[in-house]
This record gives structure tokens, C-alpha cells and sequence, in this order.
């Protein structure tokens, strides 16, 4: 299967704030994963996104200088139960090079995007809490990002309406 379009981040200035150096603007939060890609595996094990990434589901996300962390949180139906949490792992590329693999700011290859009670509602969907060491990359330069499903989302109740974003600060 093809991916999915391209979601290019766009940057988010403050209003009425002077930049200072280093300047960084935050993105907003971005879909990387459409509803119903959460319970489609891409792999146990990712190491060739280029061939084990290729559901339409997914996007590659393009920094276009914003930012140089990536947070990601997923959104899931508030009504879920007995949830496994699906892991995750990302690589990041410049161009037209190879992927590389990037590590969370803990070091860890794959994060967990774990669920909870206290979790953020809207009535209908939750989304996770973002973690700045568990579930944050640094880009490491790359420009563009891909993320992976190595464990899947399940749960009683419904996952099809689960879907992962990103938003680069």
C-alpha cells in the first residue's frame, strides 16, 4: 500500500513576543497516524522503514525548520477498556537520505504511548500524555519524520476511531 500525503508542519509564532536566539517555533498538533492505523502493525521490529512502513494510514511529517523536538500523544475513544498500549519507534531523514533511527530523550529505541485514568477527555476521545523524556525526539537535524506501530493498540471496546499525532516544539 502507498502512504499517505505529506502533513507539513506550519509554525505557530506567539503574539506580541520578541525572538530571541536560539528562535524555535511550535508546531500544532499533527495527525502521523489516521484513525484506524493505530491497530495495524508495521512490524514487530522496525528497521527498514522504506519497506516495513508503508501503510496508507501513515504520513511522513515535515519539520520545515520548526522545532527540534518531536512529541507525539494518541488519541483514543474515551470509552476503552483493558487497553494494551502500542509501542512505537521513529526515524528521521534530510532529503532524499537514508532513514535513521532516532532514540527518545531517555534513550530508548521504542516508546510505549501509555495510556491512564488521568488522560485529558473531550467525552468522545482521550488523548495520552505527552512524557519530554519517554515520548520526545530530538530530530537530530532531520527534516522529515516516520513513525512506526511495532505492538498495536487493543482494548475492549473501539479502537478504530484511535490515531497518533505529533507536533514538533
Amino acid at each position: 500500500m502507498a502512504l499517505g500525503t505529506a502533513v507539513k508542519a506550519v509554525g505557530n509564532p506567539m503574539v506580541n513576543l520578541a525572538a530571541v536566539a536560539p528562535v524555535s517555533m511550535v508546531s500544532s498538533w499533527l495527525t502521523i497516524i489516521d484513525a484506524g492505523g493505530m491497530t495495524v502493525q508495521d512490524n514487530v521490529a522496525i528497521t527498514n522503514p522504506t519497506t516495513q512502513i508503508t501503510s496508507s494510514t501513515r504520513h511522513i511529517l515535515q519539520r520545515k525548520g520548526v522545532g527540534t523536538n518531536l512529541l507525539l500523544r494518541m488519541r483514543y475513544d474515551a470509552g476503552l477498556t483493558a487497553i494494551v498500549n502500542p509501542t512505537v519507534r521513529v526515524f528521521g531523514r534530510t532529503g532524499t537520505q537514508d532513514w535513521e533511527l532516532l532514540s527518545t530523550k531517555s534513550a530508548a529505541l521504542t516508546a510505549s504511548l501509555t495510556t491512564a485514568a488521568t488522560d485529558a477527555s473531550n467525552g468522545t476521545l482521550k488523548a495520552t500524555t505527552p512524557d519530554f523524556s519517554a515520548i520526545c525526539w530530538d530530530c537530530l537535524g532531520c527534516d522529515e519524520v516516520i513513525v512506526g506501530i511495532e505492538t498495536v493498540l487493543s482494548g475492549t471496546g473501539t479502537k478504530s476511531n484511535a490515531y497518533l499525532e505529533g507536533k514538533f516544539i
